[in-house]
């Protein structure tokens, strides 16, 4: 079963970054990390229930991943397939703008980190 998304390990990423030197690149990746965690916990138009709870961005991700691309975990195999297609292509567009919104952070946080270790900002 997919339980821990990759851009999760961000978070880790985020903490170490709390050592660098540069206090405008610190302030910079920051403000990413702030909007890292909106884009996993912000709902937005698209509101899916599942057992009576709202489902957030990062639960979409995993249950599409789960029931629509791995086929490894039964319950999300149902969940997905109780919806007629019209409703899964919403939730496959959600899933996708996701995805897209990760990658942004991850690109820029890359660049960030990137531009932070060649110019010595980091102190362990």
């Amino acid at each position: 079963m997919f339980d821990t998304l990759s851009p999760y390990r961000l978070d880790k990423i985020f903490d170490i970054c709390r050592s660098l030197t540069d206090e405008d690149c610190k302030q910079r990746l920051g403000s990413a990390r702030r909007h890292f965690n909106r884009i996993k916990n912000k709902r937005t138009g698209f509101n899916l229930p599942r057992n009576g709870k709202l489902l957030t961005p990062e639960e979409y991700v995993k249950i599409w991943l789960n029931g629509e691309i791995f086929h490894d975990n039964i319950d999300d195999v149902e969940f997905l397939a109780s919806f007629n297609p019209a409703i899964l292509d919403i939730y496959k567009f959600e899933f996708l703008s996701f995805v897209s919104k990760m990658l942004n952070v991850i690109r820029y946080v890359a660049h960030e980190v990137k531009n932070a270790k060649q110019n010595g900002w980091f102190q362990f």
